[in-house]
């Protein structure tokens, strides 16, 4: 138990009390200049996860996406072309360099093309 609040050690408060003085009371937003909910537990996470998956990307990822290519070329297909932008601006080259836009539609595996 804290001997200020008389609660249990850890536990937080309300989340009225928390942000008390730092929301508009009528509309609940918060004030300008306010940078808002602290991060929680899920947030932590997910950035070590982050960080975790940078890290093994960096020691193991060229190796990884030679091996998906050679072993499985569809799985390959699929991630690279989940990558590429749906509209692409493709340059003639020639004289009057002139820009086409493209817009490209990916048909997902096993979707049945048309």
């Amino acid at each position: 138990m804290s001997e200020e609040t008389g609660k249990p050690a850890g536990e937080q408060p309300p989340a009225a009390d928390r942000y008390a003085g730092t929301r508009d009371a009528s509309s609940g937003r918060f004030l300008p200049g306010n940078p808002g909910k602290p991060m929680g537990g899920k947030y932590r996470l997910v950035n070590r996860f982050f960080k975790d998956l940078v890290a093994d990307w960096e020691e193991h990822g060229a190796l990884v996406i030679a091996k998906v290519r050679a072993k499985d070329p569809t799985a390959y297909l699929r991630v690279v072309a989940s990558q590429m932008p749906a509209t692409l601006d493709v340059e003639s080259g020639g004289e009057g360099s002139e820009v086409a836009s493209i817009t490209v539609n990916f048909v997902k595996a096993g979707g049945g093309g048309q």
